[in-house]
């Protein structure tokens, strides 16, 4: 979880899992991993695969807006990852200058997502 100090920051977390995939996988598998998160996915310049998208909702009776993307990383024969980033900011603050200005960068930045080749232990 990254954030700045400050009442009004937003809220960047990141989650990577590591699964063994049921049939031997290779680099065009990367969009069927994320099959299940959205009709809309993008193949990216790196070789992984990314989806987005906007949910609302209350929490502590604030209204909050989470953006995340979730991008799929292939690790052949077997594995494959998918790093989750959340970012969440009271909804008030949606069209704020910071906001607009944060969600371009972590957007660019979530696509050019490097990874490594090889599998941790």
């Amino acid at each position: 979880m990254f954030y700045e100090q400050g009442e009004h920051s937003g809220t960047l977390r990141l989650n990577v899992i590591t699964a063994r995939a049921p049939r031997e996988v290779d680099a065009s598998s990367a969009r069927q991993v994320l099959r299940s998160s959205g009709p809309e996915i993008e193949d990216l310049p790196t070789g992984n695969a990314m989806a987005k998208g906007i949910s609302r909702s209350t929490e502590q009776g604030h209204a909050i807006t989470m953006y995340w993307w979730k991008v799929a990383n292939i690790v052949p024969p077997w594995h494959a990852r998918i790093a989750s980033f959340t970012y969440t900011i009271l909804s008030s603050q949606e069209n704020s200058a910071r906001t607009l200005s944060d969600l371009s960068v972590l957007d660019a930045s979530v696509r050019a997502a490097g990874f490594s080749t090889v599998l941790g232990e």
